[in-house]
């Protein structure tokens, strides 16, 4: 059976003093009915003292949920559901389904945060789907057809259990009902389907001892501790794969930063470069032709080498401050005065250089 956890809630203050004394006293005429037509259908049905033990069994796997999904719990309670359709008659059975559902819900509604319709709604679907499955399993009295008739029950509790989920899930979670359906399909049918082989074998063993249900404790908790361990085997899996992905989107990025770095570096150091290579390329021709070079002349063409020096420096802090930017990391800021002057007369330079650069060109083409 599957249920949800109301979010981000253990109490719920607003509950109704009225609504719980009805769905209490709701509970109560449900069982008192339900044992006065079970009575009165079969006085040689199974004890009630069984009966009572097993909607304890119900009651004390609300305590026991395998969260499947987010919000969405599935409680080791098919077995002792499987095992009234079975072996009590079915208006009896009905009823002990019913109120057990009630004793449960109501025992867990503080941690879930349930209101007295979630309650009702899940005490209403559990009736009629224990009813449809105790009247298939008493089909047949005995042999074959007696055990094609508690497999049958089975198919119809599972069943009709995935097909009245929505009416307790989608007020719950808002998922349409046909989504509830198709997931407790694929994410509750192991667990489910194991919980009624369990309870089959429960019930083909009581038509020989009829306590031996009670050997089924030990079985259950061992496939509900499997189920529990495959739960979070999964969990840490796709955790793991959730970082793994995350790591390679980081690599990525940290790629495309590389990328454009080295992009950026090759279009902005070009300019300083060619400032660099003009000038030294004529104060390298004119060494060579033996030509004397004046202090001023040298430092005409000096200042523009160490402005353009001076910016690949700027340009290179600029990109790495970018980068670093892009990864994540902290930029440390600093104010400084900037003269337009000097950023114009930079630019004639390199105007001049490029200008008068062909002598660079041909001077590399000397060397």
């Amino acid at each position: 059976m599957a249920t949800v956890e109301r979010p981000g809630q253990e109490t719920r203050g607003r509950m109704s003093r009225w609504g719980w004394s009805g769905a209490w006293g709701g509970g109560a005429l449900l069982a008192l009915v339900g044992l006065g037509a079970g009575a009165r259908a079969d006085p040689m049905a199974t004890g009630p003292l069984l009966t009572a033990v097993l909607i304890g069994a119900i009651v004390a796997a609300y305590q026991f949920p395998l969260a499947v999904r987010p919000r969405t719990k599935v409680y080791m309670a098919s077995v002792p559901y499987y095992l009234l359709a079975a072996l009590v008659a079915p208006p009896l059975a009905a009823a002990a389904a019913g109120l057990g559902a009630l004793l449960g819900e109501l025992a867990v509604r503080r941690r879930r945060g349930t209101y007295p319709s979630d309650i009702a709604r899940e005490v209403a679907r559990r009736v009629p789907v224990e009813l449809l499955g105790a009247g298939v399993a008493h089909l047949a009295p005995g042999g074959t057809a007696h055990l094609l008739a508690l497999v049958g029950a089975g198919v119809a509790l599972g069943v009709g259990d995935i097909l009245t989920a929505p009416l307790v899930l989608t007020p719950q979670s808002g998922e349409p009902p046909w989504t509830v359906v198709r997931a407790l399909a694929r994410e509750a049918t192991a667990p489910e389907a194991a919980q009624y082989l369990l309870g089959l074998l429960g019930a083909l063993a009581a038509a020989r001892v009829p306590w031996a249900p009670l050997l089924l404790v030990p079985p259950t908790a061992l496939v509900y501790g499997a189920f529990r361990w495959l739960l979070e085997q999964q969990r840490a899996t796709e955790a793991l794969l959730r970082r793994e992905r995350e790591a390679y989107a980081r690599a990525e990025a940290a790629m495309r930063v590389r990328d454009d770095f080295l992009l950026t570096a090759a279009h902005e150091l070009r300019t300083p470069l060619t400032v660099i290579l003009g000038h030294g390329a004529i104060v390298e021709g004119r060494l060579e032709r033996g030509e004397p070079i004046a202090p001023a002349a040298l430092g005409a063409h000096m200042a523009p080498l160490g402005a353009a020096a001076r910016r690949m420096l700027t340009t290179i802090e600029g990109m790495t401050d970018a980068a670093d930017v892009r990864m994540g990391q902290a930029l440390a800021l600093r104010a400084e005065v900037v003269d337009l002057g000097d950023v114009a007369r930079a630019a004639a330079a390199v105007a001049r250089g490029r200008a008068s650069g062909g002598g660079a060109g041909r001077g590399r083409r000397r060397s």
